[in-house]
């Protein structure tokens, strides 16, 4: 048995380095620059959405209903047609819906158990 006196290094040292490593790629690595494009003719656009006084939300552009209307003609027609959009509406900076907190924070709850059981799996015995 490994004693957590024995720990306390490993653990702490794991999360500094994650720490750093996350702040080295999102401050000085080029690759997340791009993950928001800007859109042509941006405030023509935002005008233009402007009088359907949209609600704040998430949205998918067309949006289906449910699983069997991704299979429908008017569905695949529109989708075919484009704009596709995955568009957040929010009145302050990155606001987002407490649902899709919750369902982001299930995920990385699912990802620390699978963490936590491979770290527990590789332990020294």
């Amino acid at each position: 048995m490994v004693s957590i006196a024995s720990l306390w290094l490993p653990i702490l040292l794991s999360a500094v380095f994650v720490f750093f490593l996350s702040w080295i790629i999102h401050m000085f690595l080029p690759y997340h620059r791009t993950d928001y494009g800007k859109l042509p003719s941006e405030a023509d656009l935002q005008e233009a959405l402007r009088k359907f006084n949209i609600a704040p939300g998430d949205y998918l552009l067309p949006c289906p209903e449910g699983p069997t209307g991704m299979r429908s003609p008017e569905y695949l027609d529109k989708r075919n047609k484009g704009p596709v959009a995955v568009m957040t509406v929010m009145k302050i900076w990155y606001q987002r819906a407490w649902s899709t907190t919750v369902k982001n924070s299930f995920d990385g709850l699912i990802y620390a158990l699978f963490t936590a059981g491979t770290f527990g799996w590789l332990w020294p015995r």
